[in-house]
């Protein structure tokens, strides 16, 4: 890879590796994060979404809690 190439994203790809003690104890792939992001969106984000796009950076949520 040069300086004018970008990366290949792929599912499989190892994206964190966690170390305790010099030893790895987890990885999580590309894949990996993917899942959990959508499972947090299903479960939580999209329940509570009420943006009113009001032609701002930054839209107004109502109806939250």
């Amino acid at each position: 890879m040069n300086g004018f190439t970008l990366p290949q994203n792929d599912v499989a790809s190892t994206l964190f590796e966690c170390y305790k003690g010099g030893k790895k104890v987890s990885s999580f792939t590309s894949g990996d994060i993917a899942d959990k992001s959508g499972a947090l969106w299903d479960s939580h984000f999209k329940a509570t979404s009420g943006d009113v796009v009001d032609n701002e950076l930054f839209n107004v949520e109502v109806g939250s809690g």
